[in-house]
């Protein structure tokens, strides 16, 4: 998959994601730090990229209609943002996507659980 990291995730969650097979480029990269989400999520759409992000402003599917994009994945490892907790999370999103496509979807991930938006027809 083509997966976009925003600039909340550091390098070396971008190298887990590579490390399972996928193409991922970053916000920082691309010199898009503090730009406003709309223009990255315009980015990620034009690039027909997975945004992954912690930023919990993408949740908002009136703001952030994840029905014609590559996908949304919001990361939410907890009441901390700990390194640990983090890559536990990607770890969970990582074994979800091998079952299912993430196109079109808002996915919430945390240590133990996905929740995806609008809901899949098998579960």
């Amino acid at each position: 998959m083509l997966f976009k990291l925003d600039e909340n995730l550091g390098p070396s969650i971008q190298r887990l994601l590579e490390a399972a097979g996928h193409d991922c480029s970053s916000v920082p990269a691309q010199n898009l730090c503090g730009k406003p989400d709309h223009v990255i999520a315009s980015v990620c759409h034009s690039e027909s990229r997975c945004l992954i992000t912690l930023d919990t402003d993408f949740t908002n599917p009136t703001r952030f209609p994840p029905a014609n994009t590559a996908g949304i994945v919001v990361l939410r490892p907890g009441g901390s943002r700990a390194r640990k907790l983090v890559v536990q999370t990607v770890q969970t999103f990582l074994a979800y996507i091998q079952l299912r496509s993430i196109a079109g979807k808002l996915v919430v991930v945390e240590p133990t659980r996905v929740r995806i938006y609008p809901r899949d027809d098998v579960d």
